[in-house]
């Protein structure tokens, strides 16, 4: 009876126990399900992640390069379009060349002097009976009876005063020039000149002179020119030799304009 027991014993000890070779479950995990729209557009950006990283760093080298001045260049100005406009408008004071055209005349001459003084001389001896200017012509100078734009002109004032003095007709040129001028002046210049040649061609454009006479230049060089066209226009009701006179007076201003600049 001993040795029963004791198997028994070992029997409900053995089945007391667990056993070692069990199975344990664990839970299952499952994946998320991703839409395959998103799935598809984060493929995309790892794709493209090289290019626009690419593009970034060309963008940030670029903006550098648009930035860095040449040192050689730092110094100059910058031309731009608002930059440029004052210089073609003329600032108050400022001053440019104005041309003073080349004249061609053909004038009633009196005598031609080697010294002022005797051409000094023969001016008194017939100014009391023709009009009569004194000129510098060439290296010489010249008494001017009349002055014409064309010969014919010139030959028809000439029969009038030639039994007073020996006088003859030629024609003279005088090479134009430049003075420096303000915009306002130069364009009263380009009037005055107008003007003269309408004298040359033996007419007198009073309006013309009247409006010259209104605005009076501010350059001192034109002043006598200004001052004899105010002569003239100042002229009404005259004798013909005082009339021829005072044209002789505004030719003769015009033609010494060039020099007066030397």
């Amino acid at each position: 009876m001993g040795p029963i027991q004791n198997n028994q014993e070992k029997e409900e000890k053995q089945t007391a126990q667990p056993a070692q070779n069990a199975i344990i479950h664990f839970p299952v995990i499952t994946k998320k399900k991703v839409h395959k729209g998103m799935h598809s557009i984060r493929g995309w950006v790892i794709k493209l992640r090289p290019v626009l990283f690419a593009a970034f760093v060309s963008t940030i080298f670029a903006s550098l390069a648009f930035t860095v001045i040449d040192p050689e260049l730092a110094g100059q100005p910058v031309l731009t379009e608002k930059a440029e406009q004052p210089a073609e408008q003329n600032t108050p004071g400022s001053t440019s060349a104005a041309v003073v055209p080349e004249q061609s005349l053909w004038v009633v001459q009196a005598g031609v002097f080697k010294e002022a003084a005797s051409a000094e001389t023969s001016l008194k001896e017939i100014e009391a009976n023709m009009p009569v200017i004194q000129t510098p012509y060439e290296e010489f100078t010249a008494l001017w009876v009349g002055a014409a734009s064309d010969e014919k002109s010139a030959q028809e004032i000439a029969s009038l005063y030639q039994q007073d003095a020996e006088l003859y007709v030629k024609q003279v040129v005088r090479p134009g020039g430049e003075l420096e001028l303000s915009d306002n002046d130069s364009k009263w210049l380009h009037s005055a000149v107008a003007f003269t040649e309408i004298l040359l061609n033996g007419s007198i454009d009073q309006q013309a002179g009247e409006n010259l006479v209104a605005s009076p230049p501010d350059s001192e060089v034109l002043t006598p020119f200004y001052t004899s066209i105010k002569e003239l226009a100042a002229l009404k009701e005259t004798k013909k030799t005082e009339l021829d006179r005072a044209v002789l007076h505004v030719v003769e201003e015009l033609w010494e304009l060039p020099q007066k600049n030397m």
